[in-house]
């Protein structure tokens, strides 16, 4: 939810504290859990958080754009510049709030006949009108930084669905496991690995549509971070046929179009949700007892990060004005396959 743009009355001001109040937050969760036989437990939750005074960035010197003034003439920058002897005022407020709610499922099953597990879902929303200074997604400063609550709407971190999952097996391959070889000198040498594995799935994090030029001729620019957004025209962001590659094409341009100059976009902040990621790390190891001193071991371990060497995109270009690229992913969020082979002696 949230976003939209404000149109702030005369004299375009806005009040500013020096002193910093201490940012909070108020917890709540609920825990049902549930044993199954010895091994097996359950457990359902839901917890959630408001927090309030969360730091961000605005700029104190912020030109409102010429489109609101009232009597349509562009005027110069400087003419709607609050203290139009200095550029951007770079100045970090701690009026930002943020809210969480989220649900999990939880399955475990101890260590026992050679297995565990440990799995959760969650189904999270994340909310705020600023993620944090210099975060991840978002532009440095606001759309309209006379309107902080205008940038309502998911954290640069939220992540709507996520499966994590942590499994141990211990081969059944050894003495007094479902397959014992006879030969001490072949048991040694398949006998006694472990496989380990940690998969994650989960739903992609959000992003804003931006436009990289300044039309809304504001003095915003001059701080890096072009903060215009478009209009939306149609709710149908995403591709008809989504692929990645410099040749593919993520997003639907024609969900957009740019506003008016002088005037501000409608597009939400943090409106659209980027690709997911599937990840499997494995590794398998084994532990060879030293004949010359019992306190004594080696580790031979083989460990495959992103074993299934699955693709995960980062988001798309966001800048609606740069056709050429906007909508397309041209990088990853993760990288492909490395194997690793290591030993360890411990004394």
């Amino acid at each position: 939810g949230g976003g939209g743009v404000a149109v702030i009355p005369p004299p375009y001001s806005f009040s500013m504290a020096y002193d910093h109040r201490t940012s909070n937050s108020q917890v709540y969760l609920l825990d049902v859990q549930k044993q199954l036989g010895s091994n097996w437990a359950f457990e359902a939750g839901y917890m959630g958080t408001l927090s309030h005074n969360l730091y961000g960035f605005r700029n104190a010197n912020y030109s409102i754009p010429y489109g609101y003034i009232g009597n349509g003439a562009p005027t110069s920058i400087l003419a709607r510049t609050p203290y139009p002897n200095y550029g951007v005022i770079q100045y970090v407020h701690d009026q930002g709030i943020g809210r969480y709610n989220a649900f999990t499922l939880q399955a475990t099953k101890r260590f026992s006949n050679g297995f565990n597990l440990i799995s959760s879902y969650t189904f999270s929303k994340s909310l705020d009108d600023t993620s944090g200074i210099r975060t991840q997604q978002s532009q440095l400063f606001p759309q309209n930084d006379t309107c902080l609550t205008c940038d309502y709407g998911p954290s640069d971190f939220d992540v709507r669905h996520r499966v994590v999952a942590s499994l141990i097996y211990d081969l059944p391959i050894g003495p007094g496991k479902l397959w014992a070889p006879s030969s001490k000198i072949v048991n040694a040498v398949i006998g006694g690995w472990e496989f380990t594995t940690l998969g994650t799935l989960q739903t992609g994090i959000p992003f804003t549509v931006n436009i990289l030029a300044n039309t809304a001729d504001t003095n915003t620019v001059a701080g890096g971070t072009p903060a215009t957004r478009p209009n939306v025209v149609s709710r149908n962001f995403i591709a008809a046929h989504p692929t990645a590659g410099k040749n593919g094409r993520w997003l639907n341009p024609d969900a957009f179009q740019a506003p008016a100059p002088g005037f501000l976009g409608n597009a939400s902040r943090n409106m659209i949700h980027g690709p997911g990621v599937e990840n499997f790390d494995m590794s398998l190891d084994k532990n060879f007892a030293m004949p010359y001193n019992e306190h004594h071991q080696l580790q031979i371990r083989f460990d495959a990060f992103n074993a299934l060497n699955h693709v995960d995109f980062s988001s798309p270009n966001k800048y609606l004005d740069v056709p050429s690229t906007f909508g397309t992913i041209t990088s990853s969020a993760l990288p492909a396959r490395e194997l690793q082979l290591a030993a360890r002696y411990s004394f």
